[in-house]
């Protein structure tokens, strides 16, 4: 919401944000031990990233790749939407954008195979 926010003013820091920021803090240092390791790890991380980014403005920069292909998302906003993508189409969004790229290719082949035939009929029929 504050990257939204600062969209139309730069400087926004909303209400009580130095209580945020405290908040952030505490959870960006969690240590309870009934979390499994890995889990603490990941939420200590997300909540180091979110306090950079109320704090400095500075959002996260993500490149996910597939094939020859990458997806490079550098807001919360488009990692937001990725995450629910990824929850909407759990059996694998790797195998989908894939499938796009493939799908991609196939008609690029297809066009350069029809313009190749195109040339060769002309050559054909031409040469009577």
């Amino acid at each position: 919401m504050y990257e939204l926010a600062r969209e139309e003013d730069e400087y926004y820091e909303g209400p009580d944000m130095n209580e945020l920021c405290e908040i952030l803090k505490k959870l960006a240092t969690d240590s309870q031990k009934h979390r499994a390791k890995k889990d603490r790890r990941q939420q200590r991380s997300s909540f180091r990233e979110i306090l950079r980014a109320v704090e400095e403005n500075e959002a996260p920069e993500i490149t996910i790749k597939f094939g020859r292909e990458a997806l490079y998302l550098d807001s919360w906003v488009k990692k937001k939407q990725y995450d629910c993508l990824c929850m909407a189409i759990p059996s694998g969004i790797y195998q989908h954008l894939q499938a796009h790229i493939n799908a991609a290719m196939f008609k690029a082949r297809t066009k350069a195979r029809a313009k190749h035939r195109d040339k060769r009929s002309v050559m054909v029929n031409g040469g009577d």
